[in-house]
């Protein structure tokens, strides 16, 4: 018997298993029988600076795949997405049991561009300010804090390095090299994407500092949205009333092992030392948090409702 499911590759959080379409119950999900599709599985691994820590962070895994899929589905309307499925049921037999944590996709051919829109002034962004007094050939006012909020969203995109860090660029550079028809349109719709996210995010009392996104195109043609979507991982969600220009707001993302790698002087070579299990759970429950406060639902809702129960049937603004 041909083997139809199979282990591809692992990235620093995702493992990758190609599928055949003859592996997957047809009358669950009717795709093109040609159409390939992947498994994606979010471990709980944690890197930074380009490394895989050693510890992981209870229930990570989880939280990238729900919020992903909370988004897709919010945002489908502005673009189309990979997600074919995500319960157990509608995964390949294999790799049921990692429903919660796992997505049944569409493969693209993927566009080795990080899209990354930013709001507000931090990270790399305010690096490069602090520098040149300007984000990716957008000049801001000379006046402007850590953490202003930018008079529009800023598209900022960066070359993938499948070694080292990402890239930034400029889009002009973008154009050059994916051309300019398909530059101007993931602009547009990375800026749409982000708007739209904020917007609802801030109802909720989040702001969203920046994201990135990730596009692919089908075998038709067409521009997919892939991979994460506004997950801690891909994105600076802040607590909107710690946030003022200047100030340290309060986050839920990887802030904790950061300051903590900070203060043991780690020189972002390979072996990372051993996170203390206050810093790992600290950063677990900001995970947690996100989606609890983005979706009203817990992260044991979603799993019970990947896994079968009907616990998340209703999400938050839907």
């Amino acid at each position: 018997m041909p083997q139809r499911f199979r282990y591809a590759s692992s990235g620093k959080v995702r493992d990758i298993y190609e599928v055949d379409a003859g592996s997957r119950d047809s009358t669950r999900k009717e795709r093109p029988h040609e159409e390939a599709t992947l498994v994606l599985v979010a471990t709980d691994r944690m890197s930074t600076l380009d490394v895989v820590l050693r510890d992981e962070v209870p229930n990570k895994g989880f939280v990238l795949t729900a919020l992903t899929q909370f988004w897709m589905d919010r945002l489908q309307d502005i673009a189309p997405n990979h997600m074919i499925g995500w319960r157990g049921r509608d995964l390949p037999g294999e790799v049921a049991h990692y429903a919660g944590r796992a997505m049944l996709v569409r493969k693209l051919s993927m566009i080795p561009i990080e899209c990354v829109v930013r709001g507000y002034l931090t990270g790399s962004a305010w690096s490069s300010y602090r520098a040149k007094g300007s984000v990716s050939g957008t000049r801001l006012p000379d006046s402007f804090r850590h953490g202003e909020r930018l008079p529009e969203p800023i598209f900022t995109p960066a070359i993938k390095n499948r070694h080292g860090h990402d890239e930034n660029v400029s889009i002009a550079q973008m154009r050059n090299a994916i051309g300019v028809e398909l530059t101007e349109q993931i602009h547009r719709l990375s800026i749409e994407l982000y708007k739209r996210a904020a917007e609802f995010a801030s109802a909720q009392g989040v702001l969203i500092a920046d994201t990135k996104f990730e596009f692919g195109i089908d075998h038709y043609g067409n521009l997919i949205l892939a991979d994460e979507v506004l997950t801690p991982d891909s994105s600076r969600f802040w607590l909107s009333e710690t946030w003022k220009p200047g100030g340290i707001p309060y986050s839920f993302d990887r802030e904790p092992i950061r300051e903590w790698l900070k203060s043991f002087n780690w020189n972002g070579c390979a072996p990372p030392p051993h996170l203390p299990r206050a810093v790992v759970n600290e950063t677990a429950r900001r995970y947690m948090g996100i989606y609890q406060i983005l979706t009203g639902h817990s992260i044991d809702d979603w799993i019970a409702t990947a896994r079968g129960a009907d616990t998340v049937g209703s999400r938050r603004g839907a």
